[in-house]
């Protein structure tokens, strides 16, 4: 039998270092690829990739290369993808190394479902809930004739664009306003805007085994409020989310995917609204295995059940510590909801050094400055 090996093809971001502490505490044997001019997360000072499985290439044209030249028959080689760039070029060489590795879609191509509109259609035939959405392409003209507003607006492929594109619009003034910002994005998609109660980001796993979600973050705090990252909330278990499984298996079968991922909704009152599928893991995807279910590790060393997971609270503190500064989050209320959390975006236990070269950074650099 094959000895199994996961490598990580991540940008120097906690979405990487998750899936690297994951296999790291069930010492899974791993390499990672880190695609990145500058590691400002200091992903490669992790304990479990600095015994030479560490590769560093800048650009992700130098990546088929380095492939091709760490394939080992001896293993059963994974390749895991941290972010959409990575993840979309591993799909456009499916048939190449499919032969060679386990791949995201077994030498299939799953390039359509990147399309936000596409893979809404898709979760529609499936019988989740959907907001209505147009495909707007900026050089053409504004179909304000079929919008209700207020609408939110974001890129069609994630790679095209940035947080910044992303933008809730009240009438038609605002509307041409963010269409006409200065933006790298050619293709929105403009959806109905819903006043939610809150975010939940899903996390799962699928494999041959099947489909595996252990649960999901219900977003308390963003950062920038409304439409930014995760800053803090809690992790709870499939079945007090309140969301059709079986329909989610069956959206997640249809694409032909088979990885880590994760699945955005709106909850409004009884409602859950589908937004997307991240084919990937997602930066705080980590609290599933603080809460008991390691998905990476799973997905290594496929299982057809996984045991219930536990509650548990995750802060990425960076940023959440910035509605204290501003005055929306009293201290108090900022130190009772940091000392009941379990799982930190930015600092591991287990797993220190990222987080003292970081901070080591910092120091260092601000007291330069200042000479």
């Amino acid at each position: 039998m094959k000895i199994k090996q996961a490598i990580i093809l991540g940008d120097a971001t906690n979405n990487t270092l998750g899936v690297v502490r994951s296999l790291g505490l069930k010492k899974v044997p791993l390499i990672l690829i880190l695609i990145a001019e500058k590691d400002p997360w200091f992903v490669s000072e992790s304990k479990y990739v600095r015994h030479g499985n560490l590769y560093r290439i800048k650009n992700i044209e130098e990546l088929m290369p380095l492939l091709l030249s760490i394939h080992n028959s001896e293993y059963e080689q994974s390749l895991m993808c941290t972010f959409d760039e990575v993840a979309m070029f591993i799909d456009k060489h499916e048939e190449e190394l499919s032969k060679l590795f386990r791949t995201p879609a077994r030498g299939s191509h799953i390039l359509q479902y990147f399309n936000k509109a596409t893979l809404c259609d898709l979760a529609e035939k499936c019988g989740l809930e959907v907001p209505r959405t147009i495909i707007y392409n900026r050089s053409e003209d504004i179909p304000t004739d079929k919008i209700t507003f207020p609408v939110m607006i974001k890129p069609l492929h994630s790679i095209e664009g940035a947080k910044e594109d992303i933008h809730k619009c009240n009438n038609k003034e605002e509307l041409q306003s963010a269409l006409q910002a200065e933006s790298n994005c050619p293709k929105f998609v403009i959806q109905e805007y819903i006043e939610k109660d809150f975010e939940l980001d899903v996390f799962g796993v699928r494999t041959e085994e099947g489909v595996i979600i252990p649960g999901g973050v219900r977003k308390i705090r963003h950062f920038p409020a409304g439409t930014g990252a995760g800053a803090y909330g809690i992790f709870l278990p499939t079945d007090e989310l309140k969301l059709d499984i079986p329909k989610i298996n069956e959206l997640l079968k249809q694409t032909g995917y088979y990885g880590l991922f994760s699945i955005e909704f709106l909850r409004k009152g009884e409602r859950s609204i589908f937004m997307e599928v991240n084919f990937r893991n997602d930066g705080i995807a980590y609290a599933a295995t603080v809460g008991g279910v390691n998905l990476p590790e799973i997905y290594i060393n496929p299982i057809s059940n996984a045991p219930k997971a536990r509650k548990n609270y995750m802060m990425n503190y960076s940023i959440d510590f910035l509605y204290v500064k501003s005055g929306e989050v009293p201290l108090r209320t900022w130190l009772r909801d940091f000392f009941r959390t379990r799982c930190f975006i930015n600092f591991n236990r287990h797993d220190t050094r990222p987080t003292r070269c970081y901070y080591w950074h910092k120091i260092k650099s601000k007291f330069y400055k200042n000479r």
